[in-house]
Parts: C-alpha cells; sequence; structure tokens
C-alpha cells in the first residue's frame, strides 16, 4: 500500500474506547470498505493490516480481537484460518450455531472426542455399524463418515 493509502485510512477514523473505528462506507455486516490500489473494494481492515504489515498471505483471514468490524486498530488485528477465526467467535459466544468440524464443543454434538476414539477402536476390531450407531445413538451413516474419515476428522 502507498502512503497516501495509510494516510487514507487513519484519518478517516474515530477513536471509540479502545478501537479505532473506520468512518467511512461499511457493508452489511457493519465492515468498512475501501477501494484498494487495484480498484477493488476491500475490507477496510484488511487494507489496514496490509498498509501496516505487507501481504496478507493466500487465504488467511483478518481477524478482530475486539469483535468491531469497523475497528481498524493495527493492534486489535491478527491473521488467522477460517477455523480459528471461527473457533474465536465460538469461544466468545458469539455464534450460536457452530459449524460441524467443531467437533465436541459443537452445541449439536451427539459424541465426545472419547466416543469417537472408541467407535473407531471398535471398528478396527470387527463390530458393525449398525451395533455402534444403536449403541451411540447416532445413524449408520454417521458411524460411516466416522469410519472413512468423513467426519470428525481431528479426532
Amino acid at each position: 500500500m502507498t502512503k497516501s493509502m495509510i494516510e487514507k485510512l487513519y484519518t478517516n477514523v474515530s477513536l471509540v474506547g479502545d478501537c479505532l473505528l473506520w468512518n467511512g462506507g461499511k457493508n452489511k455486516k457493519g465492515y468498512g470498505v475501501v477501494w484498494d490500489e487495484n480498484q477493488k473494494v476491500v475490507g477496510v481492515h484488511r487494507a489496514a493490516f496490509k498498509a501496516m504489515n505487507g501481504e496478507i498471505p493466500a487465504g488467511a483471514y483478518v481477524c478482530h480481537s475486539c469483535d468491531n468490524p469497523s475497528c481498524i486498530r493495527p493492534d486489535h488485528l491478527w491473521l488467522g484460518t477460517a477455523k480459528e477465526n471461527t473457533l474465536d467467535m465460538v469461544s466468545k459466544g458469539r455464534w450460536k450455531s457452530p459449524p460441524h468440524y467443531l467437533g465436541e464443543i459443537s452445541p449439536r454434538a451427539k459424541l465426545a472426542n472419547s466416543d469417537v476414539m472408541e467407535i473407531r477402536r471398535l471398528l478396527k476390531s470387527g463390530v458393525l455399524d449398525t451395533e455402534l450407531a444403536r449403541k451411540y445413538t447416532v445413524s449408520k451413516a454417521q458411524i460411516s463418515k466416522i469410519k472413512m474419515n468423513r467426519a470428525w476428522q481431528s479426532v
């Protein structure tokens, strides 16, 4: 980013509490938006992170430790993966319906990590999918997904 971009970003903010809040345009979710040097609309938090730290790796998320989507304060921004961003939201109680890949911390989980490890052990010893589905009150399809490592991959 050019110096003019840094000036554009940091002269269009207000200090509210600990956050530097973007005063320019915002999208429906409250994230500030700005035109980048390639004439593309980007999240202002991404533009601010890039201006202060350099290129953002492909696929990386610029996350907010303050949970304020219009904040561009450099020490409130951190790089993470989609999963890390989701885990951050869930751990702070900001997402009521977390995705399936969160395992036992998902409020929708019917199994604990220890159950999944035991299911895999029993499958290897020859216990049938239908028996395990009945025992753990889940579908046979769920047991099959565990067996084929299409579910509960983190365990």
